[in-house]
C-alpha cells in the first residue's frame, strides 16, 4: 500500500458572473486504507488555500467521498452523485450552513494512487453559488534506495 504521495488539486468554481475562476495546490499527503477499510487521503492546506493551519482528510468509498477539514477551517462534506448533503462551515470570523450538491462523482483511486473529479453544486446560507469542480491526481512518491558508504 501506497503511504507517501504527492497530491494535485484543481479546483474551479463559476459564479453567478459565469467567469470561472480556479486554483491549483500541489502538496505532500499520506494514501492508506483506515480501520474501517476505506482508502484515506491526509494532506495540509497552505497559506496558498486561504486555510493555512488546516488538515484535509478525503474519505473514498466508492461512489461517496467525504471531505474533512480540520484547524482553523472546519467542516464536513459527503458527495454523492444527485443527492445533497448539509453541512456548517465554520472560520476563524464565524461559520456558514451550507448544502453540497455532487452532480457528478468520479472516483478512480486505488491504493497507488489515481484520480477523483467532483462536480457540484453550493448552497450558502440558502443561496446557489454556483457550479464547482474538483480534480485531485495522486500519485506515490518513489524514494530512491540509499547507497551504502
Amino acid at each position: 500500500m501506497t503511504e507517501n504521495v504527492i497530491v494535485s488539486i484543481q479546483g474551479q468554481q463559476v459564479g453567478e458572473d459565469d467567469i470561472p475562476q480556479g486554483s491549483e495546490l500541489v502538496t505532500p499527503g499520506t494514501l492508506v486504507r483506515d480501520a474501517k477499510g476505506r482508502l484515506t487521503l491526509t494532506y495540509e492546506e497552505g497559506e496558498m488555500s486561504g486555510m493555512d493551519g488546516t488538515t484535509t482528510v478525503i474519505y473514498l468509498e466508492g461512489e461517496r467521498v467525504t471531505v474533512e477539514r480540520r484547524g482553523t477551517v472546519k467542516t464536513q462534506m459527503v458527495f454523492q452523485e444527485g443527492l445533497r448533503h448539509a453541512a456548517l462551515y465554520e472560520m476563524p470570523f464565524g461559520g456558514v450552513s451550507m448544502v453540497v450538491t455532487a452532480r457528478r462523482v468520479h472516483n478512480a483511486m486505488g491504493e497507488q494512487g489515481g484520480e477523483l473529479d467532483i462536480l457540484y453544486t453550493m448552497e450558502l446560507d440558502n443561496a446557489v453559488t454556483g457550479q464547482n469542480r474538483i480534480k485531485l491526481s495522486v500519485c506515490p512518491i518513489e524514494l530512491e534506495a540509499s547507497e551504502p558508504s
